[in-house]
């Protein structure tokens, strides 16, 4: 299923697959407190430990940061102008891709004032 999700511009768009990536757009805090979960330990265990702290894993400096701000509403967009394709109704389905447009945008400009 999260392939699907993945493959959205490719494939055709169920109901699964956008509600799964739905949820992913709720779950973007819970992503950053997993990468940092994972970048502490890591630097911890590999023994860099005036690393390991909190200031070095939540910088957002570091790339995965960044996409896993942006990937759930890229996503969803890509998946609102697929469903678009696939129907040619405009509505909802262009309007919703201005939302996570919009959303793009925002997170975007979220990630550059965080540099």
């Amino acid at each position: 299923m999260v392939g699907r999700v993945f493959a959205s511009p490719f494939v055709s768009v169920g109901f699964a697959d956008f509600w799964l990536a739905d949820q992913f757009t709720s779950c973007v805090s819970m992503f950053l407190d997993f990468e940092f979960g994972i970048c502490h330990y890591a630097l911890y265990y590999a023994g860099h430990h005036r690393l390991a702290d909190s200031s070095t894993c939540s910088s957002n400096r570091w790339p995965i940061r960044a996409f896993i701000y942006v990937l759930p509403a890229w996503f969803r967009f890509a998946q609102c102008l697929r469903r678009y394709f696939d129907t040619g109704s405009a509505y909802p389905h262009l309007v919703n891709a201005g939302k996570y447009t919009a959303s793009l945008v925002a997170t975007i400009f979220l990630i550059l004032d965080q540099v």
